[in-house]
């Protein structure tokens, strides 16, 4: 996922090049990705740990 392209379709509420629901997925993704990582630094700040493996996938 590209942050400046999300901001770029963001900016298209403006001119009505994207509808609300695709920007209200944006928005919830987003929020995901936000709320993982904060789960992942409380992870790390309880376990005295400076990085987590708690996203690892396995080819």
């Amino acid at each position: 996922m590209n942050n400046q392209n999300n901001i770029t379709e963001l900016r298209g509420l403006k001119d009505k090049s994207i509808d609300i629901e695709h920007a209200k997925a944006i928005s919830d993704t987003a929020q995901v990705i936000i709320n993982s990582a904060k789960i992942k630094a409380d992870y790390a700040k309880h376990n005295k740990k400076k990085t987590t493996h708690l996203c690892t996938t396995k080819s």
